[in-house]
């Protein structure tokens, strides 16, 4: 009948005063909530838990009789945030309609809910993750436009140094300002991996070896109540991707677990190979690759609270103190992570610890790419270069570092400046240097238009950003070499010089 359906319905269906006594609850109401009939009829201590607030002064019900009373023939809508008897929060879409006595007052409420939990989780999720997507295309912008300034700067340092003997006073100063600008290069490099344009290398890496490696330098300094604990798969397949940046990865996560650990505790590091389906529900609908390689990175630390859990992948968030750090650490590692198309989860609650699980595709058609850092002493040459560059320190300090070398220069501020000039002294530029990145016409753009008027044009791609992408397609397009800023006198003057050669 009529009453088994609403007993019985897959729904929440609750009947209450305005002071909001309960006068009926159906038997799906009991299970989702964890009530018994008997703990909610006539009793109104759970409302804050089957209802929103506490009390018959809750400003959730007041409201809720507010708009029934101001649109008396049609009912009322509300979603808000329930508590289960075990204490679980939920997300309940309700909605409620009066029941009304001769004289037309409302003397009971009759409501019925559905679970939106997992929606809204799953909208929070989307969220965060365009939040992130944005904080990422921002610090990757940043990282840029300052990887040319600082680019400037360590090109202007190394012509400097090459004015004074190792011995001078002011070589010194030199050197400590350039080391200063190392520095800052390696932060830059973190915006980068977190704003996913700094995969620089791809190899085979053992994630086993980065485990060790890091645990090696990590156990000089790590506080002595601190216990590791590792438990690694022997025959844990490798992964593509950079081992400078696995290692990052691997380093500021355990960093960051030592830190929640202030009192001691346990630091456990485990890896495992794992199938797509075998991926926690929450990332295996992103997960298109068929086998990963897993780590977990554990400890038994201060624990996280739901909103730290919301930020913690955020550039620049951090739990320490002003000066502790820079809140790059977890960043990064979402960063790299993501970039090498991997996953990464966090769960964590006050007092009880943290975990962080990555997982990393497992390739077979791994490929390595020879091409290192150039060191070495200053090569000088002879030949003319088209610099194209829109930051004019960088491309005045370039200008000025290659007539130092003994190059003719021309220079242009865009790609459009560029055609042009290369137009005006065609068959007399050995060698174009243009930068990726650029207003009016970019790198790509300039190559291919003056690929159009001259097949043989030998050019050196300079970007920011790194060596993936579009800087990847342009180097398949015929574009003969690549370099990062910032970098050193001595790494363009060996890169310039092996080009013209070439050429």
């Amino acid at each position: 009948d009529s009453r088994e359906v609403v007993e019985y319905a897959n729904i929440i269906i609750l009947r209450y005063t305005p002071e909001g006594v309960f006068t009926f609850v159906n038997r799906f109401a009991e299970e989702f909530f964890g009530f018994s009939r008997e703990e909610l009829v006539g009793k109104r201590k759970v409302v804050g838990t089957v209802l929103p607030e506490t009390g018959p002064d809750s400003g959730e019900l007041k409201k809720m009789f507010r708009d029934i009373c101001d649109h008396p023939e049609s009912y009322y809508e509300n979603e808000n945030k329930n508590i289960t008897k075990d204490g679980r929060e939920v997300f309940i879409s309700w909605r409620n309609q009066p029941i009304r006595d001769e004289q037309g007052n409302i003397k009971e409420i009759l409501s019925f809910g559905v679970d939106v939990t997992r929606v809204r989780q799953l909208e929070n999720e989307l969220l965060q993750a365009k939040k992130l997507e944005a904080v990422g295309t921002l610090a990757g912008g940043i990282a840029h436009d300052f990887n040319n300034i600082l680019g400037g700067v360590m090109g202007y340092v190394s012509l400097l140094k090459e004015q004074h003997k190792r011995e001078d006073f002011h070589y010194n100063i030199l050197e400590k300002i350039e080391a200063a600008g190392e520095e800052a290069s390696d932060l830059v490099k973190q915006l980068l991996a977190f704003s996913r344009r700094g995969k620089f290398e791809s190899k085979p890496v053992n994630m086993n070896l980065v485990i060790k490696s890091v645990l090696d330098i990590l156990k000089h300094s790590i506080p002595k109540k601190i216990r590791i604990e590792t438990s690694l798969d022997e025959n844990l397949p490798s992964v593509e991707g950079d081992p400078s940046q696995m290692n990052q990865v691997i380093m500021n996560t355990c960093l960051n677990a030592i830190h929640a650990m202030p009192e001691g505790g346990i630091l456990k590091i485990e890896t495992f190979s794992i199938s797509q389906r075998g991926l926690p529900m929450d990332i295996s609908k992103n997960a298109h690759h068929d086998l990963y390689v897993g780590v977990n990175i554990s400890d038994t630390g201060i624990g996280m609270d739901a909103s730290t859990k919301e930020h913690i992948f955020e550039p620049f968030f951090t739990t320490k103190k002003f000066g502790g750090g820079t809140g790059l650490g977890l960043s990064t590692v979402y960063g790299i992570v993501k970039n090498h198309e991997g996953e990464i989860l966090v769960e964590s609650e006050m007092g009880r610890g943290s975990t962080f699980k990555i997982y990393l595709p497992a390739k077979q058609d791994l490929f390595h790419d020879e091409a290192g850092k150039r060191k070495g002493r200053l090569v000088q040459g002879e030949g003319r270069i088209l610099v194209v560059d829109d930051e004019d320190i960088f491309r005045e300090m370039l200008k000025d570092v290659l007539v130092f070398l003994g190059y003719d220069v021309l220079t242009a501020q865009n790609g459009c400046e560029g055609i042009e000039v290369y137009k005006k002294h065609l068959g007399q530029i050995d060698l174009v240097i243009l930068d990726m990145n650029m207003p009016v016409m970019d790198g790509r753009e300039m190559f291919n238009e003056i690929k159009k008027i001259d097949p043989e044009v030998n050019a050196l791609l300079t970007t920011g950003f790194t060596l993936d992408g579009e800087a990847q397609e342009l180097m398949n397009e015929g574009v003969m070499g690549f370099i990062q800023k910032p970098f050193k006198m001595s790494d363009i003057s060996k890169a310039v010089e092996a080009l013209i050669q070439s050429g």
